[in-house]
């Protein structure tokens, strides 16, 4: 049972059960009328790990990078392992201002102290891409879209860096368009 709901490197929840939790919590936000959020935290230039210490060095960061999230959480706020360097979060209860001080604390909690392997001490940082529901999402999957848009967005901006998805009028006449 564990084995089928569960991560098996990190021990969080797997996609499948993320985002049954995150299309629950959106159902629960527009029914009590609160709000809570949506975020994705990718690993910053994985690849460039693997690369320089191997596949088994990279699995160690991942699952350092889980523990250092899992910390930082709130009661009641969720976390799973949403693909191979990316980690999803929902947020119960959740303001912009409060979505803001998360990421900040995420992001510090993972650049701040080397992540240590049998190679070494590895440097890391993530970004992340966090959507406010119910306000800008009404179902998981677009909640979804928008984190991994907005997470796109902080990547190519630089690597360590936090977005926050809103609205854009030019992006979404475009998207018609097309």
């Amino acid at each position: 049972m564990r084995l089928s709901r569960h991560d098996p490197l990190t021990g969080e929840l797997n996609r499948t059960y993320l985002i049954a939790g995150l299309a629950e919590s959106i159902e629960e936000a527009a029914r009590s009328r609160s709000s809570c959020a949506f975020m994705l935290i990718g690993v910053d230039h994985l690849s460039r790990i693997n690369d320089a210490f191997g596949f088994d060095v990279a699995d160690a960061v991942i699952g350092e990078i889980g523990k250092r999230i899992r910390v930082r959480l709130r009661a009641g706020d969720v976390l799973g392992r949403f693909s191979g360097n990316k980690f999803g979060l929902i947020l119960r209860n959740c303001t912009v201002d409060d979505i803001n001080v998360a990421a900040e604390r995420f992001l510090a909690g993972i650049r701040d102290e080397v992540v240590p392997t049998k190679s070494g001490p590895v440097s890391v940082t993530a970004s992340i891409g966090a959507i406010s529901i119910p306000r800008y999402a009404r179902s998981a999957g677009e909640a979804v879209n928008r984190a991994q848009e907005t997470l796109d967005a902080a990547k190519r901006r630089r690597a360590g860096s936090f977005s926050l998805w809103r609205p854009n009028v030019e992006r979404d006449a475009q998207r018609r368009v097309n």
